[in-house]
């Protein structure tokens, strides 16, 4: 088999991941909500709090599954998580549903990749931006991936050691400092530096809004 073909198979396999009843729960049209945010910033948290309360009828897309599955079948990330992000897309927006994209939304190619899909079914792209303190993220992340109880779960896979996850975090946040986000038309921004009260608060609002 060749590689093109084969990684349309690896494509395909992430797709059918969504192909649970309970998802399934149409809007009125579709939609991306893309949070963007370094690792430990709470996006995964949000994410699963946009799909879960009422009116917010989507799928929620996780760029570690996508890493996951590549790993798992032998293959780079970089380019091929957006390749499988992008036909996953695509397949929910012809069948009418909204998503909830969990990372790969900060670098100008991800944001691009989102858009150029979005675009080709007229739907609108919500960014939120997701501020946390670097020392926050990291000591979240540590303890989360040091957690010998942490079981992975769709949207939560464990995708490295807990040391290399911990230096992500700090070569995002330093990256992020970088991002002009004066150019990424921001839907809204949260703070989460403080109670998973405080972040449920602020995330049911942005939802009156979408």
């Amino acid at each position: 088999m060749d590689k093109e073909k084969f990684l349309t198979n690896v494509a395909q396999s992430f797709y059918e991941r969504f192909l649970v009843p309970q998802f399934y729960e149409k809007g009125n049209k579709p939609f991306v909500v893309a949070l963007i945010g370094i690792p430990g910033s709470g996006r995964t948290t949000i994410a699963k709090r946009l799909k879960v309360v009422q009116g917010m009828a989507s799928v929620l897309v996780s760029a570690n599954d996508a890493r996951s599955i590549l790993r798992d079948n032998t293959l780079e990330w970089g380019e091929n998580v957006r390749i499988l992000l992008r036909f996953s897309m695509q397949k929910l927006f012809e069948q009418g549903y909204g998503v909830v994209l969990d990372g790969n939304a900060l670098d100008e190619k991800d944001r691009q990749n989102i858009e150029s899909v979005a675009s080709q079914f007229s739907v609108p792209v919500f960014y939120v931006r997701v501020m946390t303190d670097s020392v926050i993220a990291a000591e979240r992340m540590r303890k989360k991936y040091e957690d010998e109880n942490w079981i992975s779960t769709p949207g939560e896979i464990r995708v490295n050691t807990a040391e290399k996850m911990v230096q992500n975090v700090w070569d995002r946040a330093e990256f992020e400092k970088t991002v002009d986000f004066s150019k990424i038309p921001l839907f809204a921004t949260i703070d989460n530096n403080g109670t998973i009260e405080q972040l449920h608060s602020r995330v049911d609002t942005i939802i009156k809004k979408i």
